[in-house]
């Protein structure tokens, strides 16, 4: 058995952080679904690694330059520090940074059942996965039957996403987040191969193909609860509100960034439990025009006026909305909601 007080310091720095996390580090500890969160973080804070104890760490990161299968092969040292973290909530695949750098995964490697892990945030990486075991998402969700809270990016093609065996049972995955990089075919995957009793919270980060999302509407829109959209202005392109309010017929939270989302159109179906709306004004630059900016928040915010939403009470502002908030135009507009037993609330966490 590995004795951590052995490990080089370099191995340390590289994958290790602790439970003594930063308050930077806090949100991507937590499994909960938290509105309007940055992509995960795979940076590491050195003076609180060095300091842990392996046992006591909660959060790992690991680079696929430390799970390669050639020679070398590192990643069976990798595999003992993993074994060592009894204690892991959340592990980390970050997506690799260096366009020059050549990873080799010449042989299959091994996995291990991780019965602790909350979270998982994996950027996927073809190669990797053809070797298996620690470098498979497939086979790492296999291992993890406790898991609350997955992200995943980076996906492209088609044969590692098909490994088996299907369907996959994830019984206590609560929240989803398809990263930049989900492409249309993981999430027919998901809807027709995968097994997700408990989930009730997905984040999309960028858009797919609308047949895409279409199918994970119509395959779990009746059990979701909370929707969010991210920060991509190629959701300006598409009418996604309108889909997803009529694929999700019991959504009780929809979350997205106002500036950056086309409005849904007037004629949407009446949703009957939608009862709180996020939005989020991260500024987006192909917007400057001080008429239009305005011209689209009338937009959205007349959906919440009309009968299209009866249960809507809450209005939760997300960032910087002082100055739209004061500007004259849109007065009446805050006057209308409040008459209509909305309450526009700023967040507390921006």
């Amino acid at each position: 058995m590995l004795d951590y007080r052995s490990l080089p310091l370099e191995i340390c720095l590289l994958i290790l952080e602790t439970a003594i996390a930063s308050e930077k580090a806090a949100d991507f500890i937590t499994p909960s679904y938290i509105p309007f969160q940055p992509v995960p973080d795979d940076s590491l804070d050195p003076v609180t690694t060095v300091r842990a104890k392996v046992a006591l760490v909660r959060r790992l990161i690991l680079p696929y330059r430390m799970t390669v299968t050639s020679d070398a092969d590192p990643s069976r040292l990798s595999l003992e520090i993993l074994r060592l973290c009894t204690n892991l909530e959340v592990l980390v695949r970050p997506r690799s940074t260096s366009a020059s750098e050549v990873l080799l995964f010449h042989f299959e490697t091994n996995g291990l059942r991780l019965l602790s892990l909350r979270r998982l945030d994996w950027w996927y990486h073809s190669e990797a996965e053809r070797s298996g075991g620690i470098n498979s998402l497939s086979d790492v969700l296999q291992g993890t039957p406790n898991l609350e809270y997955l992200s995943v990016g980076g996906i492209a093609g088609y044969y590692p996403i098909l490994k088996g065996p299907y369907p996959l049972t994830l019984r206590n995955l609560r929240t989803l987040r398809l990263h930049h990089g989900s492409n249309g075919f993981l999430l027919r995957v998901i809807a027709n191969l995968w097994s997700l009793p408990a989930l009730i919270n997905i984040i999309v980060d960028s858009p797919v193909a609308h047949t895409g999302l279409s199918h994970v509407w119509e395959t779990l829109g009746a059990q979701l609860q909370t929707v969010e959209f991210g920060k991509h202005v190629r959701f300006m392109l598409d009418d996604h509100i309108t889909a997803c309010l009529q694929g999700c017929p019991n959504l009780v939270e929809l979350n997205y960034h106002l500036f950056f989302t086309m409005a849904p159109v007037r004629n949407i179906r009446h949703h009957s439990s939608i009862s709180r709306i996020g939005l989020h004004a991260a500024v987006n630059q192909l917007l400057n025009d001080g008429h239009k900016v305005c011209e689209h928040i009338e937009e959205h915010l007349a959906v919440f006026l009309d009968d299209t939403l009866p249960s809507l009470r809450r209005l939760v502002l997300h960032g910087e909305w002082r100055g739209i908030i004061s500007h004259p135009r849109l007065a009446k507009l805050w006057q209308a909601l409040d008459k209509r037993g909305i309450i526009a609330t700023l967040s507390n966490c921006g």
